[in-house]
């Protein structure tokens, strides 16, 4: 698919890639409680951001139960083996930096209670 450059907050023109949407996120605010983003779009001195995307929630429950179970280890499996070795090929971006951290720690409270 092909995509335009876009201009950001510092000025610069960047083209749609992985590590420049990572580099976007790395300046957003994370609510670590929810795992909500709240987004930097004037991220001024950040030359490398792309500043357009989105992020894509999983919901789950934190019963413990064994369907619980198993949906977090279907979470776990999409932010550390599926999404990092397929994302680029399918269009979307893996989770990098913070951005996986805090969704890490959000899976973890999967099946926790």
């Amino acid at each position: 698919m092909k995509m335009a450059t876009v201009r950001n907050a510092a000025g610069r023109y960047v083209a749609a890639t992985a590590a420049a949407y990572n580099s976007f996120l790395s300046g957003a605010t994370w609510d670590t409680a929810t795992g909500f983003a709240t987004f930097n779009f004037n991220q001024a001195t950040n030359t490398t951001a792309y500043p357009i995307g989105a992020v894509t929630y999983f919901l789950a429950k934190t019963a413990k139960s064994e369907n619980n179970a198993v949906v977090q280890q279907f979470a776990k499996w999409i932010l550390e083996d599926f999404g990092p070795k397929n994302a680029e090929a399918l269009g979307y971006v893996a989770l990098d930096g913070k951005a996986k951290e805090i969704g890490l720690a959000q899976v973890a409270k999967i099946n926790a209670q």
